[in-house]
């Protein structure tokens, strides 16, 4: 059995049309399609592997989340969190 985790980021769907979120303030780069990400958690699937993270973006953060001291990782959070 394989068993992976996705962990996609901000991700374009009809949730924010329908919920009236409509990019939350974000810039675009930042975005990806559903598509791309439900392709890249197949291939991490199919290569068996347990963490999977697409996209150049979120694997910076995710680098940068491992480096920074956390009270930087926890207002850099509070800010994206209040964009929303």
């Amino acid at each position: 059995m394989r068993v992976s985790c996705l962990c996609p980021g901000f991700t374009r769907t009809d949730f924010q049309s329908n919920s009236g979120l409509h990019g939350c303030g974000l810039p675009d780069f930042v975005w990806q399609a559903a598509g791309e990400v439900a392709a890249a958690g197949l291939d991490g699937w199919h290569r068996n592997q347990a963490v999977v993270v697409p996209g150049a973006i979120n694997k910076a953060t995710v680098g940068m989340v491992r480096v920074l001291p956390r009270s930087v990782v926890r207002k850099m959070a509070k800010r994206v969190a209040g964009s929303l």
